[in-house]
């Protein structure tokens, strides 16, 4: 089986066997491993948003509280929604912490605000956190 991965005019063919596939599903640090070593083939500034969803995935508190601190350091909508959900399940108390900050963005639309809000809420409710049933509300997410 073969993916393609393009990268304006750069192309990576990677082949990978369907055994080496399915356990790379069960184990994200061994994923995030073997997308690091990928990136180090790709030019250097192309390299730099692969290497932000690297961060945002590998240790999210950092990265999300770096963007949430400085709102004119440039980040990609869909890795910054994926680094903060993953926050958001691991810590659902740094991620409301942080949500403010970031919902201040200018960059952000507000479907990527939505999905941010709608991120803090279910990790708030994963947590059992007293304030997700009123989270989940203003996001239109709850019942009644």
């Amino acid at each position: 089986m073969q993916h393609r991965i393009r990268l304006a005019s750069h192309s990576i063919v990677l082949t990978l066997s369907l055994r080496r596939i399915a356990p790379a599903r069960h184990s994200p640090p061994r994923t995030l491993g073997c997308a690091r070593d990928f990136v180090g083939d790709v030019p250097s500034p192309r390299s730099a948003p692969l290497l932000q969803w690297i961060q945002l995935l590998e240790s999210p508190n950092a990265a999300v509280a770096m963007l949430a601190l400085n709102p004119g350091m440039p980040v990609e909508p869909d890795a910054l929604v994926a680094g903060f959900s993953r926050l958001s399940i691991a810590d659902s108390a740094a991620s409301g912490a942080l949500l403010r900050g970031l919902l201040m963005r200018p960059d952000l639309t507000p479907a990527v605000q939505t999905r941010l809000q709608r991120a803090a809420a279910l990790g708030a409710a994963y947590a059992r956190a007293p304030n997700a049933i009123a989270a989940l509300h203003r996001i239109g997410g709850g019942s009644e």
